[in-house]
């Protein structure tokens, strides 16, 4: 049976690092039970956010830049993301900075210091990122959030965290099954279909499953004011792919030791 994720977004390269034009935070609480995002709540939310504002600089002649291109070699880049956020009570400019000719080409500096990234940016010129501050890692200081989305889904695709430790910034992986396009498995038995998550030990039976076929949508990232990270799939069922039947939802821990997120607990909704 073919499983596949349908991901709405234009240059999705799944199990790659998030970058895309910016704006403000805005929370919601999140409970096991809570619907999946619509789009509508989506554009409602980007609307009432601010534009980020590029940030004129001085060029080497004494010139004022407009801030939407940077000069490095042979490559222009462009400003994404240009904002002031608050780390740990002082003040820092994060930005992102993509090369419009090659999408995977990205900088990404707080302050003065420069990101070191895992994963390789996506087109972001066909998503948008938002960027929020948390304590993810649990350790008592900020961590950078930046939340995906993109495409006619209006979901948060995906979710990355940068974390400093002794003046560096660097992003703190998740694990890369996450972004695969068939993470979540489904094995048909008779009338009933029986629905894994990869790495764990965690399954659901459903009955009356027929002999359709079943695939998750679109995946959506939340993150609580605590810093808690889920991550909800949603199934459907048969050829419509709008034929929600439930969905399964993963939150995340932080292992200390591997200085990574890891699955933690479970929840199917069906």
């Amino acid at each position: 049976m073919k499983k596949k994720i349908v991901l709405s977004f234009l240059g999705a390269a799944l199990g790659m690092m998030l970058v895309g034009c910016g704006f403000k935070d805005s929370d919601s609480k999140m409970d096991s039970e809570e619907k999946v995002t619509e789009t509508s709540d989506i554009t409602q939310a980007a609307k009432e956010d601010d534009k980020v504002a590029e940030t004129p600089e001085p060029t080497e002649d004494g010139e004022e830049n407009d801030g939407s291109e940077e000069t490095k070699g042979e490559a222009k880049y462009e400003v994404c993301v240009d904002k002031k956020i608050q780390i740990d009570g002082s003040q820092e400019r994060f930005r992102i900075l993509i090369n419009p000719d090659y999408a995977y080409d990205v900088k990404m500096t707080v302050g003065k210091a420069a990101v070191k990234l895992d994963r390789v940016s996506i087109n972001s010129r066909s998503s948008t990122t938002r960027v929020k501050v948390r304590d993810c890692t649990g350790d008592g200081k900020d961590d950078i959030v930046l939340m995906l989305y993109g495409g006619a889904s209006g979901a948060y695709n995906e979710i990355q965290v940068l974390a400093e430790e002794k003046g560096k910034w660097k992003e703190v992986p998740f694990p890369e099954e996450l972004w695969e396009e068939d993470f979540i498995s489904f094995k048909k038995a008779s009338k009933k279909m029986k629905i894994t998550v990869p790495g764990t030990k965690e399954e659901k039976v459903v009955n009356d499953a027929s002999d359709d076929e079943w695939g998750t949508r679109y995946r959506l990232c939340k993150i609580g004011k605590d810093g808690q990270i889920t991550i909800v799939y949603q199934v459907y069922r048969g050829d419509d792919i709008n034929h929600i039947v439930g969905k399964v939802k993963l939150t995340m821990r932080y292992d200390r030791a591997a200085k990574a997120f890891k699955i933690g607990k479970t929840t199917f909704s069906f």
